[in-house]
């Protein structure tokens, strides 16, 4: 899943079963053995007894999600819904919108855990420099955030980027263009910083 994703191995495997549209091993289990005992009442074909327990086991993976409490939070937060976003038929992930969707990358929040930075401070504004900072409220990312919401439509908030996301392949890419523009611009100047600090 990390490969699928191109995430950090520092991802949790719940963020990572909800980007990479993979069910947990154990409901997945659980719907083959269902599949494979089953009595078929008549009438019922083989593929609707499928669909019914696909049904089941989307039900199960979005309580599971819902009460998740400690991991992939960030994530949990972006993507409340699971079933629509493993459902889409476009769309694919890239290094940068997975660190933006997961919160492990260039955020001086994720950097101070892992012992990369003393401290989390934003180094453009006044803000702590977490995912939710950078994407929507960072000055330094303005123009940036300003012309994504006149592409797409709407004034993105993490309420309803992934659902803006997944209305069809134009916004997809939209957002896609805003994240990587974001996540290049913050390791560029985390580059730079390394450089100086040398």
């Amino acid at each position: 899943m990390i490969k699928l994703c191109r995430a950090y191995r520092t991802t949790s495997t719940v963020a990572l079963q909800v980007l990479s549209k993979s069910p947990p091993i154990e409901l997945l289990v659980e719907e083959r053995a269902k599949l494979y005992h089953a009595n078929r009442p008549d009438g019922l074909s083989v593929g609707e007894l499928k669909s019914s327990l696909r049904e089941e086991l989307m039900e199960k993976w979005q309580r599971k999600w819902n009460a998740e409490t400690q991991k992939g939070q960030w994530t949990k937060r972006l993507i409340k819904n699971i079933e629509p976003w493993v459902k889409r038929k476009h769309g694919d992930l890239t290094y940068r919108m997975t660190q933006a969707l997961t919160g492990h990358g260039c955020f001086g929040s994720f950097l101070k855990r892992i012992g990369k930075e003393s401290v989390d401070n934003c180094h453009y504004c006044s803000g702590t420099d977490t995912p939710d900072h950078t994407m929507f409220h960072c000055v330094r990312f303005d123009m940036e955030r300003r012309t994504c919401c006149l592409e797409t439509g709407c004034n993105i908030t993490p309420d309803n980027i992934v659902p803006c996301m997944l209305e069809n392949q134009q916004q997809w890419n939209r957002i896609a263009r805003f994240l990587e523009k974001v996540m290049l611009q913050k390791e560029a100047d985390e580059r730079t910083r390394q450089t100086n600090s040398q």
